[in-house]
C-alpha cells in the first residue's frame, strides 16, 4: 500500500495593519513519525521559510508589506519517507 502524504488542516486566520497571525496542525496517517520537516510560502515574494512544528501543530505569523492585497499561503509538511502534503490558503490584508 503508498505511503499517504501527511493532511494539513490550516484554521482560518486574521490580519491588523498587515500583520497575519494563523495555526494550523497535520496528521500523518501512516505512523511513520517524527522528523518532519515544513515549510512555508506566505505569497508575498519573500521565498520559502522553516515552520516551527510543535508536535503536530503550527503557528503562522508574518507581517505583509502590501495592504489592500490577496496573498496565498502554502504550507508543505514533509514526513520521514519523503512523503509531502500541502494546504493552502488566502488572506487578504486590509489597512
Amino acid at each position: 500500500m503508498p505511503d499517504p502524504p501527511p493532511v494539513i488542516m490550516l484554521t482560518p486566520g486574521f490580519t491588523l495593519l498587515g500583520n497575519y497571525s494563523g495555526t494550523g496542525s497535520f496528521t500523518d496517517h501512516d505512523l511513520s513519525g517524527p522528523p518532519f520537516i515544513a515549510t512555508v510560502t506566505y505569497g508575498d515574494g519573500g521565498g520559502t521559510e522553516s515552520l516551527q512544528l510543535h508536535g503536530t501543530s503550527f503557528n503562522l505569523v508574518h507581517t505583509y508589506s502590501g495592504l489592500l492585497a490577496t496573498y496565498t499561503i502554502t504550507v508543505t509538511i514533509t514526513d520521514n519517507h519523503g512523503v509531502t502534503g500541502t494546504a493552502t490558503t488566502t488572506v487578504t490584508v486590509g489597512v
